[in-house]
């Protein structure tokens, strides 16, 4: 029998509860919830009709609440990407933008596990990004759709921003300059991006709903043992 073969074999027979454990629920339940993972920490920005922000640290597995999203921000599809200080790996900065209803925030971001607190500019709050001359930018073409809208940080100095959103568009964005530079179509059917989006929407929805449905299991298990 090849490698191959004898490889899938173990696979298949592996236990997959030595590959996955449950871990604690959250107080509040997260639909289309944009993460990122920092150190020993995930964090989860926000989600459909939830504005709250919290850290689960995989060591200590626990949740810690960070803060919330300002109240008049709904977010529906909203992207967050983390920038980190190439000269000191702990200062970060989280952007927060696009979504449904557009919008552009900044956090920098200093671990809510570390009990001392550091000085310097405000920490873990989402505040609007601010140029030289102290105007405030909004990252997202006013015609563009950015609902399910994906980032990633690149280029030589780790400073700019690329954006792709419905229904093929990229757009790059200059965090130095905090201006946009360029704007392109990808070479993709717009009904391949679309099918992409409306699937990863529907996955969201029923995890939303499996979540919501393990919630009620638990707390009906929990009264019941009492």
């Amino acid at each position: 029998m090849k490698s191959s073969n004898l490889e899938l074999r173990r696979l298949s027979n592996m236990d997959t509860t030595a590959v996955f454990q449950r871990l604690p629920s959250l107080c509040t339940t997260f639909g289309l919830s944009p993460c990122v993972a920092h150190n020993h920490e995930i964090i989860i920005c926000g989600g459909y009709n939830n504005n709250k922000c919290y850290s689960y640290h995989t060591l200590e597995n626990k949740y810690k609440y960070i803060c919330s999203y300002p109240n008049d921000v709904i977010l529906f599809g909203h992207c967050v990407v983390k920038r980190v200080n190439g000269n000191d790996p702990n200062d970060m900065t989280l952007l927060s933008f696009g979504g449904e209803r557009k919008h552009t925030l900044v956090m920098r971001y200093v671990s809510v596990w570390n009990k001392r607190k550091e000085e310097g500019d405000v920490q873990n709050e989402w505040l609007s990004l601010i140029n030289n001359q102290n105007e405030v930018v909004q990252i997202g073409r006013e015609t563009g759709n950015y609902t399910g809208v994906c980032a990633v940080i690149g280029g030589s100095n780790d400073h700019l921003l690329f954006i792709t959103y419905h229904p093929s568009q990229i757009d790059v964005f200059d965090l130095n300059e905090l201006r946009y530079v360029n704007h392109d179509t990808l070479p993709t059917t717009v009904n391949t991006i679309q099918k992409q989006i409306q699937k990863q929407i529907q996955m969201q929805i029923q995890m939303q709903i499996q979540m919501q449905i393990q919630m009620q299991i638990q707390m009906q298990e929990n009264k019941n043992a009492k």
